[in-house]
């Protein structure tokens, strides 16, 4: 769960509401994960994961 709420949060700072509301609206309505994200993000979960581990590396890397 934690992780989740992870990539949510991501999701919201780096793309705002619109999108993610695109999102559950196309999941709502039956699309695939892979399918809703390329359509309200551009991207489909392999490549949302990537982006958001190097966010999260960038979170907790040691200066």
């Amino acid at each position: 769960y934690a992780e989740s709420h992870s990539v949510v949060n991501y999701l919201l700072a780096m793309y705002g509401p619109q999108p993610m509301s695109e999102l559950l609206s196309l999941l709502t309505s039956g699309e695939t994960v892979d399918d809703a994200l390329v359509r309200s993000y551009g991207m489909n979960l392999d490549a949302l994961e990537a982006e958001w581990r190097v966010a999260v590396r960038g979170l907790f890397a040691y200066a």
